[in-house]
């Protein structure tokens, strides 16, 4: 009979694990109505140089943070830049990427949700920051639909010129102050061609006074929204732009 009451005990000790582990499913443990209220998060990371050039052995150790999690849920890449984050509340979430030596990068309005086991985000571009110098920003001509600039920089190959534009009817324009923002390559040393007046970014009546100025830029920053300005962010700038420079539409 006291072998009888043991195998029943055990059985029963087997049959609650049993229930309690099928509570527990690739989005997180369950809540009581037995509907999951939990996901994860994979996605990639690769890390570059401030030329573009990926840093394959920098893609272990990149840290993703779940912004606004609590307690924070955070991760690392392994060295093939995956990273798996779990048991993270349906909601939307800011990721926040980050690792030493370079510029950290948002991810924002990443939403966890109940119709996915593991809810994705692609491949985030951690970047180092632009250290290319560029002054003497000079208009050189302005030719048909076309401004030409020449400018001084300190970099010597040609295939490192990468550079940002911020354009505003402000002669205060930056990369905190603009109307417009877009990237030029040159493939001179100091010369950026094709700026066009036609493109239909510039929307401007003949005569309209507007201001242009250049930052050294890492050709594979993400950028991310500023949610305070609205406007994008772009990590990897030099520090310091060019002069700013008066262009009059024609």
């Amino acid at each position: 009979m006291k072998i009888f009451n043991l195998n029943y005990s055990i059985f029963l000790l087997l049959a609650v694990a049993v229930c309690s582990c099928s509570k527990e499913g690739p989005q997180g443990p369950a809540g009581d109505d037995g509907k999951y209220t939990q996901g994860s998060i994979e996605g990639y990371a690769s890390a570059y140089n401030q030329f573009g050039l990926e840093v394959l052995t920098d893609k272990n150790n990149i840290t993703f943070t779940v912004e606004g999690s609590n307690p924070v849920i955070s991760g690392s890449t392994n060295d093939k830049g995956k990273v798996l984050l779990k048991n993270i509340p349906f909601g939307t979430y800011y990721l926040l990427a980050s690792k030493e030596g370079y510029e950290k990068t948002l991810i924002l309005s990443f939403n966890v949700l109940g119709d996915s086991a593991v809810n994705t985000f692609g491949i985030v571009n951690l970047v180092q920051r632009s250290n290319v110098k560029y002054s003497n920003l000079v208009v050189s001509s302005a030719i048909r639909y076309s401004w030409y600039f020449t400018f001084n920089t300190d970099q010597t190959k040609k295939d490192d010129f990468s550079l940002r534009y911020f354009l505003s009817t402000s002669a205060q324009v930056s990369r905190d102050n603009y109307l417009y923002t877009d990237v030029k390559n040159s493939s001179n040393s100091n010369q950026i061609m094709n700026i066009y007046q036609n493109s239909g970014i510039f929307s401007f009546a003949s005569g309209t006074k507007l201001y242009i100025c250049f930052y050294g830029y890492n050709p594979k920053d993400n950028g991310y929204t500023n949610l305070q300005t609205g406007l994008m962010e772009y990590p990897s700038l030099s520090d310091t732009g060019t002069n700013v420079v008066e262009l009059i539409m024609p």
